[in-house]
């Protein structure tokens, strides 16, 4: 017969067989992404696995301290670089989209790092609808309305008007808005509307914000560009 003190101890020793083996379960494999031996002959993304799930497990203890979402999610998406694995982008991702609604979606580093990181993934439409978080939250940064042009031009491949309003609501709104019309001169060019984007240049030389000798380089290159134009 087993003494009833004997399976008390056996009883003790299971559970702390079973904790044990939980703990190294998560020390080494966080769930819903590949284990950390997935990574084996790779120290320096092992490395990097570590300090995401290190800065996850700090997260609960301050949940609305932004700094440890941005942590993990850096070190989730070094791994993604490298290994070309989308799923370390999502876990990447779904850190920063945690962060988000922690803090209530009032920080900009999160909502921004969260849509290059779904740009990155191919998810189009969720990079736009955290760029218009950006911009609802911070309206004046202009930043945040050109990230949102070149997504829209670069990447969902919009018609122009539709480009050509994000450029427009942020000059109505960005003080200066210098940084804003020459992003949109680029963008006139890259879409073979000189014209215009002689226009936004003449606008930035009368302004001081471009020099005369520029201005000049400009025009050269943009009469370089039209009679490259087939007639």
């Amino acid at each position: 017969m087993i003494s009833s003190q004997n399976k008390i101890i056996a009883g003790i020793v299971l559970v702390v067989l079973i904790l044990g083996g939980c703990f190294a379960y998560y020390s080494t494999r966080a769930p819903g992404i590949p284990s950390r031996a997935s990574l084996d002959g790779k120290p320096e993304l092992q490395v990097a696995y570590d300090k995401a799930l290190a800065a996850e497990k700090a997260i609960p203890s301050d949940k609305t301290n932004p700094l440890q979402y941005v942590i993990a999610s850096s070190e989730w998406k070094t791994i993604g670089d490298f290994t070309n694995n989308p799923v370390w982008y999502r876990r990447a991702l779904s850190v920063l989209q945690e962060g988000i609604t922690a803090t209530k979606g009032t920080n900009s580093l999160l909502i921004t790092n969260a849509a290059v990181i779904a740009t990155i993934s191919g998810d189009f439409e969720t990079a736009r609808a955290l760029y218009e978080q950006a911009i609802a939250d911070a309206p004046g940064d202009g930043s945040y309305y050109t990230a949102l042009a070149h997504l829209l031009s670069g990447k969902m491949h919009a018609s122009q008007a539709d480009v050509l309003k994000i450029y427009t609501r942020a000059i109505e709104r960005v003080i200066g808005g210098a940084d804003i019309i020459q992003d949109r001169a680029l963008y006139f060019k890259s879409v073979g509307r000189y014209d215009d984007a002689l226009k936004d240049y003449e606008q930035l030389k009368n302004s001081n914000i471009i020099s005369a000798e520029k201005y000049a380089d400009v025009l050269v290159e943009i009469k370089q560009l039209e009679s490259s134009q087939p007639r």
